[in-house]
């Protein structure tokens, strides 16, 4: 592959493309409509002559197409308009009796008019080829953009380092490597030149909130209260999902078997109002196992803190750690 200059490889777009520049898309373009009504203040131009003829029709109050049905009394001022309403109000399938074959070999399709022919030609089977290497394409976009790589001129320029580049995501994927990335820890200054070194860094600062479920950390306050929700969400969800059981003695419907069999136990084996009988055995009662142990400790009890019962129970036992100190000071704080 060889690479031409830019005047050269210019040269070559515009004789590929003549009439680039008055693409419908280009402002500049003025519509060139030939047929003008000669009618007084009528300002109306059309790039076809049996338009300025309906056009007319319409001045004169004529219609010169009625329609040939029985008991039928339409008159149209085009043929178009006739054979429109000969398909919606007689519910003629086919009035064109001459179609035009694609003009491809091999290609079975019909066309009522030849511009229909003609844009299918150009869209489907005329191929577009480069000059200089003989690729074809389907899409003269496809070829303008093939066009530039045997140019030196490029479309894109990087403002930072002025490389050139074919494509714009070309352009835009080069640019994220001059971009800084800050570090989000407000006590922190670092900057990085691509994510995954940011991403190595943020793991050195702790997370100001973790979740008191799954211990998962997070740097901003409403990220964890959305991740929070979703745990919430998998518990609701859950206790939807409990099946429904009715109880065989009276109609109540209860959410899960353990709720029936509770039920049962506390309504009908053991009603409410029928007390229990006292045992007539003469053994005596067991004594408590935790008689004269504390359930809480007292240290938590005079700070006020909700204090986890693992800790809890080591300040019983009067084994003192450093989370408990840590927090005892806190709480002195």
């Amino acid at each position: 592959m060889t690479l031409t200059s830019g005047s050269e490889s210019s040269d070559v777009i515009e004789n590929i493309y003549p009439v680039v520049a008055d693409s419908p898309r280009s402002p500049e373009k003025q519509v060139k409509k030939p047929h003008h009504c000669d009618f007084a203040g009528c300002k109306a131009q059309f790039s076809r002559p049996w338009r300025l003829q309906a056009h007319k029709a319409v001045h004169l109050g004529k219609r010169p197409f009625p329609c040939d049905f029985e008991n039928c009394d339409k008159s149209y001022t085009s043929n178009y308009h006739l054979r429109r309403h000969k398909v919606t109000s007689h519910k003629i399938k086919n009035i064109i009796s001459v179609l035009i074959k694609c003009r491809h070999p091999g290609c079975p399709k019909e066309f009522k008019t030849s511009q229909f022919e003609k844009k299918h030609f150009t869209r489907t089977h005329e191929e577009k080829t480069c000059k200089i290497c003989g690729v074809s394409f389907f899409k003269r976009n496809q070829l303008r953009k093939h066009l530039f790589v045997h140019s030196i001129d490029h479309p894109y320029f990087c403002n930072e380092c002025n490389t050139g580049f074919d494509h714009l995501f070309l352009l835009k994927r080069h640019q994220r490597g001059h971009a800084l990335h800050l570090c989000p820890v407000k006590t922190c200054i670092e900057t990085f030149k691509n994510w995954s070194s940011l991403r190595k860094h943020l793991k050195l600062h702790p997370y100001d909130y973790v979740c008191g479920y799954c211990k998962k950390g997070y740097r901003n306050k409403k990220f964890l209260k959305a991740h929070v929700i979703r745990h919430m969400n998998k518990t609701l969800r859950k206790q939807s999902e409990l099946k429904k059981f009715s109880c065989n003695l009276c109609q109540a419907t209860l959410l899960g078997k353990a709720s029936l069999r509770r039920h049962i136990r506390k309504l009908h084996e053991n009603p409410p109002d029928i007390k229990k009988v006292p045992s007539s055995s003469n053994k005596p009662r067991a004594p408590r196992k935790d008689k004269g142990i504390p359930k809480k400790s007292f240290a938590s009890v005079l700070s006020t803190l909700i204090v986890p019962k693992i800790i809890d129970d080591k300040l019983i036992k009067g084994e003192p750690t450093e989370e408990v100190v840590r927090i005892l000071n806190e709480a002195e704080m």
